[in-house]
């Protein structure tokens, strides 16, 4: 069952799922594409082409020179010469002519510079209509941050981004699903990421100091009611040292009266909307132990891989290997923050 709540230019959809299903035949064949977080799948960019393996053996302009002797893209001589535009214009300000793609293999460019060559032909090609990206700023350098959000918008595609960058997502969304996994809630809001982010402070602020008055309440009118009940109780078992019934009879019904009241009080104390606790997520924080004053490490790693998997490359798939590292001693406490919080923009082009 799904509820929707407008609010402060925002929908919240709890305690349900939201889903669909747009199946093959209602899309042509390449229209949506997934731009992994970390490993690109260029067989979704050049189906029949060859195996993964084969197409990251070449180097860019060579994957395209494939496609275009085969039959299998359609649009492979229009990517060959945009790329070699792209170059051309890229090389002086954005320093293309460092990563070397005439001569690389896909296979051993760096992370970012694979990712920027791959958005760049998906970002061309006419027949992918709706682009689903994660983290898509991951491994780029500034200049190349700035050139994705220009070609984003003026690529005329719709974008479902994931991500944390919050400049980036207040330059290319024009819509935010922020998705809240305490509460099972899915947020909808047309403002910038920014001015959401700080709407969404601001209301958490505000639900706290809701939440601690409602808090003083309850323990005020809870002590009184106790108040009040305890004296019923006494009232009832009152008994005259003289045994005179008037005053016993008395007591008893001014304790009625105080049983009654605190009856009342108790289900005034619980009447009217309750407002929940903000949950906090409270950063991961590691202690360590300073190792003396005639060791010059307060951190050592043994048997640490480093780098991304790569095929064909020595330490295992492509990874640098690390016998030790040590960092230096300069505190013997070291604190990490961990963030669960995601969130999806999306932009549309009419």
């Amino acid at each position: 069952q799904q509820q929707q709540q407008q609010q402060h230019d925002a929908i919240n959809i709890a305690a349900g799922s939201v889903g669909g299903l747009l199946c093959a035949e209602q899309r042509p064949a390449g229209s949506v594409l997934l731009v992994g977080q970390d490993q690109l799948s260029w067989q979704h960019l050049f189906p029949g082409v060859g195996s993964e393996a084969e197409l990251r053996d070449v180097s860019v302009p060579e994957l395209l020179d494939l496609a275009a002797a085969g039959d299998t893209v359609e649009s492979a001589l229009d990517d060959c010469e945009a790329w070699r535009r792209l170059c051309l214009a890229a090389d002086g300000p954005l320093c293309w002519y460092l990563a070397d793609y005439d001569n690389t293999p896909i296979r051993k460019l760096s992370p970012g510079c694979e990712r920027r060559a791959y958005l760049a032909i998906a970002l061309h090609r006419p027949d992918i209509a709706l682009l689903l990206l994660d983290e898509p700023t991951n491994h780029l350098d500034l200049p190349s941050i700035l050139w994705l959000q220009h070609t984003l918008l003026a690529s005329g595609k719709t974008l479902v981004v994931v991500s944390h960058d919050e400049m980036f997502l207040d330059a290319v969304a024009d819509r935010v699903w922020a998705i809240d996994s305490d509460h099972r809630e899915l947020t909808v809001s047309g403002a910038q990421y920014s001015a959401f982010l700080a709407a969404r402070r601001l209301a958490r602020d505000q639900q706290r100091q809701a939440y601690a008055a409602q808090q003083q309440r309850h323990t005020r009118l809870t002590d009184v009611a106790d108040k009040l009940r305890a004296a019923s109780k006494a009232g009832e078992k009152h008994m005259a040292k003289d045994k005179d019934k008037l005053q016993r009879d008395f007591k008893r019904d001014r304790a009625g009266r105080s049983g009654r009241k605190a009856a009342a009080i108790e289900k005034l104390r619980d009447s009217g909307p309750s407002v929940q606790a903000v949950v906090e997520h409270v950063p991961l924080r590691i202690d360590l132990d300073p190792m003396g004053a005639s060791n010059d490490a307060a951190i050592l790693l043994d048997g640490v891989r480093l780098g991304y998997v790569g095929e064909g490359e020595e330490g295992g798939e492509g990874e640098s290997k690390v016998g030790s590292a040590a960092a230096p001693a300069t505190t013997s406490t070291a604190t990490a923050t961990a963030t669960t919080a995601a969130t999806t923009a999306t932009t549309t082009t009419p």
